[in-house]
């Protein structure tokens, strides 16, 4: 693949990359290049349970029983690549992590 050589010359104005130049530092000037669309949904929190029946639990002895699942960041929708939209463009945050968790409560 050679994308990387699609970078802009006078001859190549509609180019996907910004001009590059030799000489060091040039090619981190300030361009509508690197502006993205900052927007994102994302699902802070989700937790799904279910209680059984007491019809059902009492047969073995249980007056409660209930199975939960939690997630802590499960969805997170942007057109953002490499970092955490929330981050507002700062790269030297770590992202969000996700987290899940299981559980069964039980009471006798």
């Amino acid at each position: 693949m050679q994308w990387h050589l699609d970078y802009w010359t006078p001859q190549n104005t509609d180019a996907r990359f910004p001009r590059l130049r030799p000489s060091p530092g040039v090619n981190g000037l300030g361009s509508d290049f690197w502006m993205v669309n900052g927007a994102f949904l994302r699902v802070k929190y989700l937790q799904v349970g279910y209680n059984f029946p007491q019809s059902l639990i009492s047969r073995i002895k249980l007056s409660n029983l209930r199975l939960y699942v939690n997630a802590q960041n499960p969805i997170t929708i942007t057109k953002v690549k490499m970092m955490d939209p929330e981050s507002r463009g700062d790269e030297s945050t770590y992202p969000v992590m996700r987290t899940f968790t299981a559980g069964l409560n039980v009471r006798f």
